[in-house]
């Protein structure tokens, strides 16, 4: 299971990222991995339940699967969001995402 985004200093952790290749970013926490889109064999992003459950991205890649979990503390429901996140789901892994309680 991975956090997608932390519970405390979101800003400050996206920033150490910032100007960094992937090589960089991959090598600068042993936690950090790579997925190609290729093998993902499918995924299920769900908004989850406001106040209950954490919005969440399940992908199943070389039979096994991954589970990122986005915090309360960003997640409000914003309509543009949960688009976009549809949209570049759609968009990088298409015909193998479905989308649950958005």
């Amino acid at each position: 299971m991975g956090t997608a985004i932390s519970l405390s200093g979101q800003d400050a952790r996206r920033a150490q990222y910032a100007g960094m290749d992937l090589n960089q970013v991959l090598s600068s926490n042993k936690k950090n991995f790579d997925v190609a889109f290729a093998a993902v064999e499918r995924g299920e992003f769900s908004g989850g339940i406001s106040m209950v459950t954490m919005p969440t991205l399940s992908l199943w890649a070389g039979g096994k699967k991954m589970k990122f979990m986005f915090t309360h503390s960003i997640w409000k429901k914003n309509e543009a969001q949960v688009e976009y996140a549809k949209d570049l789901l759609t968009s990088a892994i298409p015909g193998k995402i479905v989308f649950k309680r958005i």
